[in-house]
């Protein structure tokens, strides 16, 4: 058992946190149009010496402005609170924050006025303009800064030749699939930027950090591709000065985070356990020359590690997700038992960033009642908020939301998270919209869980109560109760969610007749399972960037060997049948589940002829209402307002349609996009 040396409370700091004002009294609730305002921080960084916080917020496009993705703007925050400072702000966006060695500047990726390709910049945080230190020649991908700020490391993917421009400018445009795309490179420079040297590697380059002042460390896998990255990423060390490479750990599978000690001498990771573990989520130190890893996470432990930082060259601090909830604690490196500094339920944390000393802790979190925001706290102390990026928010009535728990059919536990409608009554059943996570290497955490594809709070906001099951095979419960699936797609997994369902019902919450249910990717395919092989259980569903044939599924995806190592065991042509078994489409026949399917035309993951083909399905029958809507310049999941703000609304226009009005017919393919709340 872990000896718990901090039991943590959530604090705000009030100076930071403005109550509403009078004429803020008046509550409404959570619309779409405006969930597409909501601000949230996606990163944030302390400064070495503790005392300011950089973070990125993540900015909407307003509806007035021309359409495209959020902007992250660069903010600076005390670490004792006050008011934010914006560093960048209005039209620009950059990304990948850090902080150079003597705090005086904020580091940044990005592209400034006239910048062909996104450039490392300084910041300096009293004012000024930034200045670039690498060359506008190639776009830099990541970087990293040596201990005594002498150095830093970077990644890149080489520019186009001018033999390779020529011919684009010709015509020949043509693509070579999966063949001839460039590895990314790693190069390391001094401070000034001028003298630069690539570490010449025979793959292709991904994360990156100092081990010392003269080696650095990294991941590589043998190509650019996708399912490489995920599945073939080993842990490396180059000496700068002679430019040789050695393999630090050859890891079978899933290859997560690391983080190389103060001294250098050894490397924290996150890794899987075996190569069909899901997750890269246990926690390994090996030396940084190499040898036997020493594994920090028990067999048994009922979680997943996420994030791993060096407090000094004995102990680790350590993010995990345990259930549905966040935890920190300290780790001694050499293993021992663990003191949790934040228990479950403060917020969904994430994004461990430590002060030189390792005394002060800033990380990025949600609640139930707020999206991301930044959170500070002394090691042993609170944590505290400090930042309020909607406080508008205060005056909205949302739904109550809580962690369940209840049997599965063979008896096992399982939790979920539960929002009541705004205004429940007890004793009055609701229409139910269930939200299936993709992966499913995935979970829901206790914080904030509203998104233009999850309507959430919007949806509680409308008379819904919404059910969001961490099925087996979902992270946060350990690597068997992850594996739990392999091999059964839509088997015990798919019954977890029906037996939810059940216990919803039974507890006089949901209404048996008006179940709907959507999600994204395989939450994509649970909701076409949904509405074909379980059709009698379901009065609706919503699918998104979805499976429908699990056979043409391995011939059209970025990651056949993801899904062969982490789901399947087996090849289409080994057990053809079995594929087909688990495929939406074989079911298509029994269909009586109005669905909506929506789908990015671009998607490299899900390819979006999955949608297509379930859609023509569907429409061959004839007399099931299905409606199919492709996201031009998408992949798999939508980045631009316009096609956010079009999914929401289409996605809560469907349950109102057939779980509310329970109508036979479509509603018209034109969308209202006015804002008619009257906020």
């Amino acid at each position: 058992m872990p000896r718990i040396f901090a039991a943590v409370a959530l604090v705000s700091v009030i100076a930071c946190l403005p109550a509403p004002s009078r004429g803020q009294a008046k509550q409404q609730v959570l619309t779409p149009h405006q969930m597409m305002t909501l601000r949230q921080v996606s990163s944030a960084a302390l400064s070495p010496d503790g005392q300011q916080i950089a973070y990125l917020l993540s900015v909407p496009r307003a509806a007035n402005e021309p359409d495209g993705a959020a902007r992250n703007h660069l903010y600076v925050v005390s670490f004792d609170g006050g008011k934010p400072r914006g560093l960048v702000v209005g039209k620009r966006s950059v990304g990948s924050i850090g902080w150079s060695r003597d705090g005086k500047h904020v580091t940044w990726l990005g592209r400034v006025d006239g910048d062909q390709h996104t450039r490392l910049y300084f910041q300096p945080v009293q004012g000024g303009s930034a200045r670039a230190l690498t060359p506008d020649q190639f776009s830099v991908r990541a970087y990293a800064f040596s201990a005594d700020g002498a150095r830093a490391a970077y990644t890149t993917t080489p520019p186009s030749s001018r033999r390779e421009v020529r011919q684009r400018a010709a015509g020949f445009d043509q693509i070579v699939y999966e063949e001839g795309a460039p590895h990314v490179q790693l190069w390391v420079m001094d401070e000034s930027g001028r003298k630069r040297t690539r570490i010449k590697t025979e793959g292709s380059v991904h994360e990156i950090a100092f081990a010392g002042t003269d080696h650095v460390v990294f991941t590589m896998a043998p190509t650019p591709a996708i399912d490489d990255r995920y599945m073939r990423r080993d842990l490396y060390r180059a000496e700068i000065a002679s430019g040789e490479i050695n393999r630090i750990v050859d890891v079978p599978g899933k290859f997560g985070a690391f983080a190389p000690s103060p001294g250098g001498g050894r490397i924290a990771y996150t890794a899987g356990r075996d190569i069909h573990d899901p997750k890269d989520s246990s926690l390994f130190v090996i030396s940084a020359k190499g040898g036997w890893p020493v594994s920090l996470t028990p067999g048994n432990f009922q979680g997943h590690v996420d994030e791993v930082r060096w407090l000094d060259d004995d102990r680790l601090i350590v993010r995990a997700t345990e259930g549905c909830h966040r935890t920190v604690y300290t780790q001694p490196a050499a293993g021992g038992n663990r003191d949790l500094v934040v228990v479950g339920g403060v917020a969904a944390l994430q994004g461990l960033s430590l002060s030189r000393d390792g005394r002060r802790v800033t990380m990025v979190g949600s609640t139930r009642k707020h999206p991301n925001e930044v959170y500070a706290m002394d090691l042993g102390g609170r944590a505290r908020r400090l930042t309020d990026s909607n406080p508008w928010l205060a005056a909205t009535l949302l739904g109550a939301q809580r962690v369940v728990r209840y049997p599965a059919e063979d008896g096992l536990e399982i939790e979920g998270l539960l929002i009541k409608p705004v205004g429940y009554e007890a004793g009055k059943r609701y229409p139910l919209i269930v939200h299936a996570h993709g992966g499913p290497e995935s979970c829901y955490v206790d914080g904030w869980t509203t998104r233009y594809s999850t309507p959430g709070q919007v949806a509680a906001g409308a008379g819904y109560l919404c059910f969001y099951p961490n099925y087996r095979s979902s992270t946060g419960r350990g690597v068997a109760f992850s594996k739990a699936g392999q091999g059964d797609a839509g088997g015990r997994e798919f019954q977890d969610v029906i037996d939810g369902v059940d216990y919803l019902v039974k507890q006089g919450l949901a209404d048996k007749d008006r179940v709907g249910i959507t999600g994204g990717s395989y939450g994509g395919y649970f909701s076409a399972w949904a509405a074909t092989k379980h059709s009698k259980r379901f009065a609706a569903s919503v699918m998104f960037v979805g499976i429908s044939n699990q056979v043409s599924k391995v011939g059209t995806t970025d990651i056949p060997q993801e899904s062969y190592y982490s789901h399947w065991h087996v090849r289409p042509w080994e057990n053809i049948h079995l594929f087909l078994e688990r495929s939406p489409i074989s079911y298509a026949r029994q269909c009586e589940t109005p669905i909506l399917i929506m789908h990015g035309k671009d998607d490299p993951r899900v390819s979006s002829t999955q949608s297509v083909e379930l859609y023509r399905w569907l429409k061959l029958k004839g007399d099931v209402p299905v409606r199919l809507v492709l996201y031009p310049k998408e992949g798999h999941g939508n980045r631009r307002r316009a096609h956010q703000l079009d999914y929401a609304l289409r996605c809560m226009r469907w349950f109102d349609t057939f779980l509310v009005k329970k109508a036979k017919k479509v509603p018209p393919h034109e969308v209202d996009y006015r804002d008619r709340s009257g906020n």
